[in-house]
């Protein structure tokens, strides 16, 4: 919203130097639908003073929202400030297999949480887990702490895997019993029955 309304000031603004003042009241209508639409391509930092002066320079009159979106686009692409270092990386990361990108802030707090993690440490957070509720909203938090613990220990201290309740830990397929299906039972061999015409050729045969 505040977005919305530095936009809105901004074409307000130009309203008036590029109109006069009498034709601001005329144009609030379309300054304020185009507002919310500009706002959604351009950034904040495309509306400033400087680029005021430099689109207000060229109209007599306020642009329609076609060109609105042209001479801004023209101005933003030539003043745009260049991407910080970080934005870099974080695009270049998207092109790069998901194996081979550098890990984010929240799984290097996670290596190093579970990473430095001593068994007394571990235990402690077994009896918190184990305490909460098992059903209702708590039950939902005590399984999703239950999976990240078991992943975090598993990928980087899994060392202290023994140190987790054995309901903690996946099923081993061995531990699954089959269960023995019942063998088929034979059908009954089916008795033929011959037509009277058949039984007497059968009996007049040699």
């Amino acid at each position: 919203m505040n977005h919305e309304r530095l936009i809105a000031g901004w074409l307000n603004d130009l309203a008036v130097l590029a109109a006069g003042n009498e034709r601001v009241a005329d144009a609030k209508a379309k300054i304020a639908a185009a507002a919310g639409m500009l706002a959604e391509r351009f950034p904040a930092e495309a509306f400033t003073r400087k680029s005021l002066d430099a689109i207000a320079s060229q109209c007599v009159t306020l642009p329609n929202y076609a060109e609105l979106v042209a001479k801004i686009s023209r101005w933003w692409k030539d003043n745009r400030p260049p991407p910080s270092a970080t934005a870099l990386r974080l695009e270049e990361q998207r092109y790069v297999p998901k194996s081979m990108r550098e890990p984010s802030a929240a799984e290097q707090d996670d290596r190093k949480f579970f990473a430095d993690m001593t068994p007394a440490a571990l235990l402690r957070r077994v009896a918190e887990v184990e305490a909460l509720p098992i059903t209702g909203i708590s039950g939902f938090g005590r399984s999703a702490l239950i999976r990240t613990t078991l992943r975090g220990i598993t990928k980087y201290n899994p060392d202290l895997l023994p140190y987790l309740p054995p309901s903690w830990l996946p099923r081993e397929p061995a531990d699954v019993v089959p269960i023995p299906m019942p063998e088929p039972t034979p059908s009954p061999p089916k008795t033929a029955y011959l037509s009277p015409e058949q039984l007497a050729r059968a009996r007049a045969a040699p």
